[in-house]
This record gives structure tokens, C-alpha cells and sequence, in this order.
């Protein structure tokens, strides 16, 4: 599972018949063993709007554990998309989300990543998040809190639409 730090900035959520986890301020999760991503994978998540996306510039999905070499998901003023890259899907922003749980999926595949919200396709990036991944929920500083999320799950395939549309509707 892992290690909670700043567990005090780490609280429960039970909203709307899904249980989750808030990470605020510097709480995060930190793996046992990092996951290396290889060529192909999915990242999912439940995260719950609104999200506070004015309170701090980034909110990290995931991160590395020993430096900022990729974040493979956050929202930057809004904007999803790759750290690294600084590439972000264009139309799209958390703050027009409606309030409630929103799943938020990501497959890199052939140096691409293409961004899902509640299983419809919003966008792809040519850029690709490699490396590894140690921390969960914030920044591996624990400074750049996700928020709420619930069901994170994290697969060494590329899903495609269809499977990502079953993800989504599987709640």
C-alpha cells in the first residue's frame, strides 16, 4: 500500500456513495516500491470537484520519489496534462467540471498521452511520461496536494477508448 506522510493532512471522504481520500496541504502517499513506467500504461482516478485549482499553480497526481524527472498527471490552473512537457490539453479545464466525482484517466502510448474525463477522450499530447513513480496524491516534496480521489489504479497497458469508457462506467 504505502506510507502516509503528514497524515494529519491526509482525511477520509465518504461523498455521494464513493469513499476517498483527501490529500491537502503536504499529505501524500508514498509507495513501498516505485513503479517504473514502461512504453505503455493507464493511470485512473476518481478525483470529486470542484477542484481548488486557484489555491496553488499545480496538483499533482503522481510524481517520481528522488526528482522531478515526470509527473504524469496534474492540473495547472486548471489544465491537465504533463509537467515535464509543459503540455497541456487545450479546451479543457477543472474548473468547468460539475460538482461531484469525475474519473480521469490516461494512457501513454507511443511517445503520446491521451486524457480521458468520465470516459470520453479530451485530448492528446505528443509527450509521454517515463520514468518512475514513487508518490501519490502531491509532489514528491508533498507541496502540490491533488485533493480528493478515490480508485486510483495504475496498468502496464495502454487501455483503449473502450476500456477506458468500461472504467468509467464500472463507478
Amino acid at each position: 500500500m504505502g506510507t502516509f506522510q503528514n497524515l494529519e493532512e491526509v482525511t477520509p471522504v465518504n461523498s455521494g456513495g464513493k469513499r476517498g481520500i483527501n490529500f491537502d496541504g503536504r499529505g501524500c502517499l508514498v509507495l513501498p516500491q516505485t513503479v517504473q513506467l514502461g512504453h505503455e500504461w493507464t493511470i485512473s482516478v476518481w478525483t470529486l470537484a470542484p477542484i481548488d485549482v486557484g489555491a496553488r499553480t499545480y496538483r499533482d497526481l503522481v510524481d517520481s520519489p528522488n526528482s522531478q524527472e515526470l509527473i504524469a498527471v496534474i492540473l495547472a490552473r486548471g489544465r491537465l496534462g504533463n509537467y515535464n512537457s509543459n503540455s497541456f490539453v487545450e479546451g479543457f479545464n477543472a474548473r468547468d467540471l460539475t460538482d461531484g466525482w469525475h474519473h480521469i484517466a490516461v494512457v501513454g502510448r507511443q511517445r503520446r498521452s491521451t486524457y480521458y474525463i468520465d470516459g470520453l477522450r479530451i485530448g492528446s499530447k505528443r509527450s509521454q511520461a517515463r520514468g518512475t513513480i514513487g508518490v501519490v496524491g502531491n509532489s514528491r516534496g508533498c507541496r502540490e496536494a491533488w485533493g480528493v480521489m478515490a480508485d486510483f489504479q495504475m496498468f502496464a497497458v495502454a487501455a483503449d477508448d473502450t476500456q477506458i469508457k468500461g472504467l468509467y462506467e464500472s463507478g
